[in-house]
């Protein structure tokens, strides 16, 4: 068998060792980066790895932190770090793969799996100390389970591994919970009605109970559900992007907005000392004037709201036309100033303890890889690859939908998850990273298996 049959015909494997090759020469190319939320993961998993319960702040989940803690257990070694979140890559990059073989087609799975194991994106959050990578693998091996058919012998085990993944993904990033109702109903569609209920049934338990003990430690210190403070970043997405004005801004918020926020909205420092001033993450009530304040701005600039939230639904592709906000220049950027060091950390930190992450600090200067990214961080349009998934995923997922409605039920959810971000105006793509690959799976598996072999493809 010539070399070319041979890796196109094992899809995921040469996946595999292409995603691995690319990671071993980032491992020594790009130092791990420590951001300012990377430094309190870091803090509170040193806690926990030291037996000592953190008090995470409202809007946190502990899923990351106890995933580093795991880690911090072994050692506090960056390399240790970025090669486990490596490994997730890995992981991530061959379950595109493998989910693209099941409909029979080796060639379409070698490519797109390869465009994913060397997405710039994805390996560059590989070697930050962020919660992307982790939810990424969690969310494509979800819908790597919802995809498919299990044997009706082992039909239990398939539903309730897939609610502990999505309850793990909701734990480290509970805007996932947007994607959980359609991956569920994707997982149980198939078998009788008597099947579907007892799947959905199993798959909703498992996310439950997943859950439960950290919603019912929220409950007891007066928060609902997995998080809080929502309404807080609607009202900073609509000061981000301008949209924000006093005049419908309770009394006792005017000055505090004019002093931090009125010269430059989008100042990051003069969010958080605005926020901190007045309580914002815990207070109920203050978080409810600040809703209505945000309504009373969107109901007034309906069209200019609208044109924002288009603008932010293509940054969550990881696409910026025009000259916008890039987050991987930051990532650049942020690398050269190390970030371990304290004066490179701004005062929006919630720790106030850097002392303890100084066995994550990395002494050797980035590599080639960096000025690439730098280079590559420079493209307007990015993301291309994304959006480009994202049309496709869309249209064959639409024109399958009577035959195949577990890719177009995954494909919502994609789509749930984006638009969400869209709507409060994040700035940020990173925070619709975990169904990019997904969607990558998505432009095959809408489309008719080439095969009918019942033991390779599932009936989607």
């Amino acid at each position: 068998m010539s070399i070319f049959r041979f890796i196109t015909a094992r899809p995921v494997i040469s996946t595999g060792v292409l995603a691995f090759c690319i990671r071993a020469l980032a491992l020594w190319q790009l130092p791990l980066l420590v951001t300012n939320d990377g430094a309190d993961y870091a803090s509170w998993a040193m806690d926990l790895a030291d037996g000592v319960w953190p008090t995470f702040p409202p809007f946190r989940t502990p899923g990351y932190s106890v995933f580093l803690a795991g880690i911090f257990s072994v050692a506090v070694s960056p390399i240790l770090l970025q090669g486990v979140q490596h490994l997730l890559g890995i992981t991530t990059a061959c379950c595109v793969a493998w989910g693209i073989k099941r409909s029979g087609r080796p060639r379409a799975a070698l490519l797109i799996g390869s465009l994913v194991a060397v997405d710039p994106r994805l390996l560059a959050f590989e070697t930050v100390l962020l919660s992307e990578t982790l939810t990424t693998t969690l969310v494509t091996l979800g819908g790597m389970l919802a995809l498919h058919n299990p044997p009706q012998r082992n039909g239990t085990i398939q539903p309730i591994l897939l609610g502990v993944l999505v309850g793990l993904a909701c734990l480290v990033r509970p805007a996932v919970q947007v994607v959980v109702p359609f991956f569920l109903v994707a997982a149980a569609f198939s078998g009788t009605p008597k099947r579907f209920a007892a799947r959905l049934l199993l798959s909703s338990l498992a996310i439950v109970l997943t859950v439960a003990p950290w919603c019912i430690y929220n409950a007891n210190r007066g928060i609902i559900g997995l998080s809080g403070a929502k309404p807080v970043y609607l009202w900073y997405g609509l000061a981000h992007n301008g949209l924000l004005t006093d005049e419908h801004a309770p009394t006792e918020f005017v000055e505090s907005y004019q002093r931090n926020l009125s010269e430059n909205p989008a100042d990051i420092e003069g969010f958080f000392a605005f926020v901190n001033e007045h309580n914002a993450w815990k207070d109920a009530d203050v978080q409810r004037q600040l809703q209505a304040w945000s309504l009373s701005c969107i109901r007034d600039r309906p069209f200019a709201y609208a044109k924002a939230a288009s603008r932010s639904f293509f940054w969550q592709l990881d696409t910026y036309p025009g000259d916008q906000f890039q987050e991987t220049a930051w990532f650049v950027k942020s690398h050269r100033l190390r970030r371990i060091d304290r004066p490179d950390f701004d005062d929006n930190m919630l720790t106030s303890n850097t002392s303890r992450i100084e066995g994550l600090r990395v002494t050797r200067e980035p590599g080639v890889m960096a000025v690439l990214l730098a280079q590559w961080s420079q493209v307007g349009m990015a993301g291309a690859v994304t959006a480009g998934f994202y049309t496709v995923a869309g249209v064959v997922c639409m024109l399958g939908v009577a035959s195949r409605p577990k890719p177009m039920l995954l494909f919502l959810g994609c789509s749930a998850l984006i638009l969400a971000h869209a709507v409060y105006l994040s700035p940020y793509s990173r925070y619709s990273m975990p169904v990019w690959p997904l969607l990558a799976v998505l432009v095959v598996r809408g489309i008719r298996p080439a095969q009918t072999d019942t033991a390779e493809i599932d009936s989607s």
